[in-house]
């Protein structure tokens, strides 16, 4: 379903309805058994198109417990976001201060039904089923040809081990996700903080006497490295990931704003100076999600992944040809 034709059906919704929608997340590590009775905490919890109507906790034993939220809505859609990426984040921030809290999960399998969907059925308003698919980003197979697999092994075998660490943390990285088709936006966190450990590595035995920075700026002016970022500008669809760099203010000590500098570059078609300030950026995001004061930057880590991943396996193979 697009995003015009579910407009469409929202604007039908009567003015005297409100889908009534419950929530059940299982969280582990926790004895949780009572029902939230400050009225004015459920109103800070609530957003615009979400008011929380109730939040119990039921304990089932051993480390489990059930919350069950009620909320009220218009809007189906942010309401699924809503629960995924703000209701489950309060929650988890909550019990992580509380003193005995040694070990927390919340499953990741929340169930949201909404309760008078059958008097919605009856008014003709359109419902819109809970589904991962509106969070999160599908994930498809990589297509891998023999002669491809063959060229990178003969490249590659001579000079295994020096890369070993890096290829190591590169398949932490990947295997973030595990057996599921999609990733989330916290996915996409813990693989790029964990996919700059590879790069760590990688430029860590390349320039042994250099500093993180020193050595990110050296890489920046390897010749690969600039052809690389001349062929993301010559792809649109690769391009938009360097202009949503661009889009934020991503700084560094030095340099402040070192997204403002890579615009500046690429109006000018000043290819070092695109080389240099898209690496700066691409650091200075794992700074800021390494030292915890990521806001806009832990948006970012989903492009950053894409420009970071192709650069890691081009700087290795390059390195041993």
């Amino acid at each position: 379903m697009d995003n015009e034709s579910i407009s469409e059906k929202k604007s039908k919704i009567p003015d005297d309805f409100f889908y009534i929608v419950k929530v059940n997340m299982d969280i582990s590590g926790c004895k949780l058994n009572f029902k939230i009775s400050d009225r004015d905490l459920l109103q800070l919890i609530s957003c615009d198109d979400c008011m929380v109507k109730s939040i119990c906790f039921d304990y089932k034993g051993g480390r489990k417990s059930v919350l069950e939220c009620i909320i009220s809505t218009k809007d189906l859609l942010k309401t699924y976001a809503f629960i995924t990426y703000e209701l489950k984040l309060l929650i988890i921030k909550t019990l992580l201060l509380i003193k005995n809290v040694k070990d927390l999960s919340i499953d990741d399998n929340i169930s949201c039904a909404i309760e008078n969907e059958k008097e919605a059925v009856e008014r003709d308003i359109p419902i819109i089923p809970y589904s991962e698919k509106y969070l999160e980003l599908v994930v498809e197979p990589a297509n891998i040809k023999e002669n491809e697999f063959t060229y990178i092994m003969k490249s590659f075998i001579k000079n295994y081990y020096r890369f070993d660490d890096s290829l190591f943390w590169m398949y932490v990285s990947y295997s973030v996700i595990g057996k599921s088709n999609v990733k989330n936006k916290f996915d996409f966190i813990s693989q790029y903080s964990i996919l700059w450990t590879a790069f760590n590595a990688f430029y860590s035995k390349i320039y042994p006497d250099k500093r993180d920075r020193e050595a990110v700026e050296a890489i920046a002016k390897e010749e690969y490295v600039k052809e690389y970022f001349s062929c993301i500008l010559k792809s649109p669809d690769k391009c938009k990931l360097l202009k949503e760099f661009c889009g934020e203010t991503v700084v560094l000590r030095k340099d402040n704003n070192v997204s403002k500098k890579l615009e500046e570059s690429m109006e000018k078609m000043d290819y070092d100076g695109i080389a240099l300030n898209a690496v700066l950026c691409l650091y200075a995001i794992r700074n800021a999600v390494v030292h915890g004061y990521a806001k806009k930057e832990s948006k970012l880590c989903r492009d950053a992944f894409e420009i970071l991943n192709p650069l890691i396996k081009l700087s290795i193979i390059n390195k041993v040809k």
